[in-house]
């Protein structure tokens, strides 16, 4: 819904706890229990707590992803591939944690004092170039780097990035996600309020369209609900496509804490998937 020039994200149930306050343009606060408020636009705060958008085209239930899908239980990484397109070798199945099974991919990481490291970028390419696609996939830390670690990156036959999922372990963006459109639009960044947490298995998915001649647009899902529903603000003037997309690959120089990170149930689709039945 949308009050005084403010678009508002809801979990229905959390609704009465909004605690709404004066907002930037770009900025994303956390209210309560999974609420998430997007500015516009400057404004002021209101004790009403707004009633949450319904979605009709959306469906309620899992879908199975069209495009592709692994979960790794088969012991591989399927077709996950490295920057020269050839199966990857960044990180290891393993065979004691999964979101959904048993199997996952594993990457550990160390501290990156002098410069940029990672555990090395892996990629899916798309068997044919979208305008309109969905990602969806599970994730797990066990602790949180105290830098920047790249976790998603859109890419077309364009050299340059159209797109990233970061998280900012530093004290300048205080522990938090945030959305990049990277060189299609050049801003500060668009914060998620999203808690980060240790130990637990969550489950993100990207609505990615780029459209020719129009704004790209994003939607992102955590744990099936919506925080950030946003364009780049330019448009797309070279008829551009979706070619592949980048998981993980960076992690930038001024790490101080070592950690694991588990990935799993990688989902392609043409349709919103939601979090499959366990």
């Amino acid at each position: 819904i949308e009050r005084d020039g403010i678009r508002l994200f809801v979990d229905p149930e959390s609704a009465p706890l909004l605690q709404p306050r004066s907002l930037d343009r770009r900025e994303f606060v956390a209210a309560a229990g999974g609420i998430v408020v997007a500015a516009v636009g400057g404004c002021g705060g209101s004790s009403e707590p707004p009633q949450p958008d319904s979605d009709e085209s959306m469906p309620t239930e899992s879908m199975a992803p069209d495009i592709y899908a692994h979960g790794f239980e088969d012991g591989t990484v399927g077709n996950i591939t490295n920057n020269v397109n050839q199966p990857t070798t960044s990180g290891t199945v393993i065979d004691t944690d999964g979101a959904r099974g048993t199997h996952s991919l594993r990457w550990s990481y160390g501290t990156t004092p002098g410069g940029d490291g990672g555990a090395g970028a892996f990629n899916y390419i798309l068997p044919d170039r979208r305008t309109d696609v969905w990602v969806r996939f599970a994730w797990k830390y066990d602790g949180f780097p105290t830098s920047v670690q790249k976790i998603f990156r859109v890419k077309t036959v364009d050299p340059r990035l159209f797109g990233s999922l970061l998280y900012d372990g530093g004290v300048e963006r205080s522990q938090r996600f945030s959305w990049f459109w990277d060189d299609v639009d050049v801003d500060g960044g668009t914060n998620l309020s999203i808690e980060p947490r240790v130990g637990e298995w969550h489950w993100w998915e990207f609505h990615y369209t780029i459209e020719p001649g129009v704004p790209l647009t994003i939607e992102i899902y955590y744990d099936d609900s919506l925080v950030l529903s946003e364009s780049s603000g330019v448009p797309n003037e070279n008829n551009l496509d979706v070619m592949f997309f980048i998981f993980d690959g960076t992690l930038n120089k001024g790490n101080t804490n070592p950690f694991t990170m588990l990935f799993d149930e990688l989902g392609i689709s043409s349709q919103k998937m939601r979090i499959p039945p366990g």
